[in-house]
């Protein structure tokens, strides 16, 4: 497939920063990331984001993960 890379990058601090830096410089200019609690948290705490989405359901989930909280607002960051 021509439109499927493959990058070797060690799993360090630098590696959501270092891969929007890689997809930056291949004019991808946008991510959407479903990924898990840890995953999330790490975006958001290394200010790796602008914008949420957060789907709200009538039903509420009693069991599960939690997911991270946002700390600031969207129209904040």
């Amino acid at each position: 497939h021509s439109n499927l890379h493959h990058i070797q990058h060690s799993f360090d601090t630098h590696l959501l920063r270092d891969l929007l830096t890689y997809l930056h410089q291949q004019n991808i200019g946008s991510l959407m990331v479903e990924g898990g609690k840890r995953l999330l948290a790490d975006f958001i705490h290394q200010g790796l984001w602008n914008e949420a989405r957060i789907l709200i359901g009538k039903k509420e989930l009693k069991e599960g993960i939690i997911a991270p909280k946002l700390t600031v607002k969207a129209s904040e960051h």
